[in-house]
């Protein structure tokens, strides 16, 4: 595995998710997604479409600060953003 110097939701971080098979696409893939079909995932991963906010990303978006924050009160620990890859795999 290899830690990717990129800061998420850039241009460098959405082309690099662009060429790999993400953790969070998994359910895509496997037609458990009811909100996105692996069609769909297809024409965003081969740039034929662009990812678009919708209602739930936009609030995940909002609040992602203060969930950080309170995970890492109830944690003791720091939960700094990071993105992985390991071969064609990676996780944000």
């Amino acid at each position: 595995m290899n830690v990717v110097q990129l800061k998420q939701n850039s241009p460098e971080w959405i082309e690099w998710r662009r060429n790999k098979r993400m953790a969070s696409e998994a359910s895509v893939v496997t037609g458990r997604n009811p909100w996105q079909k692996p069609e769909k995932l297809a024409k965003v991963k081969r740039g034929l479409e662009d990812v678009r906010m919708n209602p739930a990303m936009a609030r995940g978006h909002k609040y992602e600060p203060a969930a950080r924050a309170f995970f890492e009160a109830e944690m003791g620990m720091i939960g700094d953003p990071v993105v992985i890859e390991s071969g064609d795999h990676g996780l944000s």
